[in-house]
């Protein structure tokens, strides 16, 4: 906690944050209809918290500055700040340890590896801050348990956001390979049934042209099936998926 506004702006930025990270996991999921006024809304908000904090955080660097720690202990003993100050980054670690167990609880409701990451990232930060509060720093050269564990936390979250990037990356090249499939499909292997299908319709009569004539069209229908399948994209809603199901099969058996 050096002196002037650096001290106070980097402690109430990370309260700020930890506490809106915590109600923000658990905040209901709704998409903003409208994004612009949804973040202005949402700077305000943070604007107005870190107003409303900055004057309790500024009364704890003022204890914190003027506190001396305990003599004889090198490491310092455990809990040697301001009681105010221990209080504050308990607070910071609780928000974000309850944040990590959220976000990692969805992660593994809804199957998202990106989620899981960032609970594991953002609970090494919950650690790191309970380590600045119980076990201070004795100097600033020295290298802290709680700078190892926010390094962990920034190289957890770049883990994240890599293999959220390879994901993406990985499934537009595979969209794009089921639509050069389906168009195959389409300018080739049905063309070709559509035409067997025609030839053998001209031999009226023939059983074994009629034979052909209803293998082509089954071919053809399967056909059409897997190039439709291969189209569509993967994360389709589900009211046009069964939407679009129940026009194929109407349009198949010639119901209504």
């Amino acid at each position: 906690p050096d002196a002037g506004p650096r001290g106070i702006v980097a402690l109430t930025g990370m309260l700020v944050g930890s506490l809106l990270v915590a109600a923000g996991v658990f905040a209901p999921a709704r998409r903003a209809a409208a994004p612009g006024p949804a973040i202005a809304a949402m700077v305000v908000v943070v604007l107005a918290a870190l107003g409303v904090a900055v004057a309790p955080v500024d009364l704890v660097l003022e204890q914190w500055r003027g506190h001396d720690p305990p003599d004889g202990d090198p490491t310092r003993t455990l809990l040697g700040q301001p009681l105010a100050a221990i209080a504050l980054q308990l607070v910071m670690a609780v928000a974000l340890g309850v944040a990590a167990i959220g976000i990692t609880a969805r992660g593994i409701r809804l199957q998202d590896s990106f989620e899981r990451l960032l609970g594991l990232a953002v609970l090494c930060f919950a650690f790191s801050m309970l380590q600045y509060a119980l076990l201070p720093p004795v100097t600033q050269e020295w290298v802290h348990m709680g700078d190892l564990l926010r390094l962990l936390f920034c190289v957890v979250l770049l883990w994240a956001a890599v293999s959220e990037v390879a994901r993406a990356v990985a499934s537009r090249a595979a969209a794009r390979e089921r639509r050069r499939i389906a168009r195959d499909l389409h300018d080739g292997v049905a063309q070709e049934l559509a035409f067997i299908r025609r030839r053998a319709a001209r031999l009226a009569g023939d059983p074994d042209a009629e034979e052909i004539v209803v293998a082509a069209e089954r071919a053809l229908e399967d056909s059409r099936w897997a190039i439709e399948h291969l189209a569509r994209a993967p994360d389709e809603p589900l009211d046009r998926v069964l939407a679009r199901h129940a026009a194929a099969i109407a349009a198949r058996t010639g119901l209504s």
